[in-house]
């Protein structure tokens, strides 16, 4: 893979709670709601603490460039399912 496309990966963040249980759920409610968009793709929960709060980011596919996880992204928000490509 050459370095060009490889230097990041990256995923779709769906929510973040402050439950990981809530964040388990939620992938399961929307894998089903929207599976046309999110089948077979990988999910998993990025923690992330602050001063105040521990938070838990769901999160799913793991793609090598940004335009693929931007296409999944559209098909979630042309269902009116917030969502955000981020750095894996």
């Amino acid at each position: 893979s050459s370095a060009a496309s490889d230097v990041y990966k990256r995923q779709v963040q769906l929510v973040s709670t402050k439950n990981r249980d809530a964040s388990e759920k939620e992938w399961t409610r929307l894998s089903k709601k929207h599976a046309d968009a999110l089948k077979g793709l990988p999910h998993e929960i990025s923690e992330i603490k602050t001063d105040k709060n521990t938070f838990y980011r769901l999160r799913t596919g793991v793609f090598d460039s940004r335009d693929k996880a931007d296409a999944v992204c559209r098909k979630l928000k042309d269902k009116k399912q917030e969502c955000l490509v981020v750095k894996r």
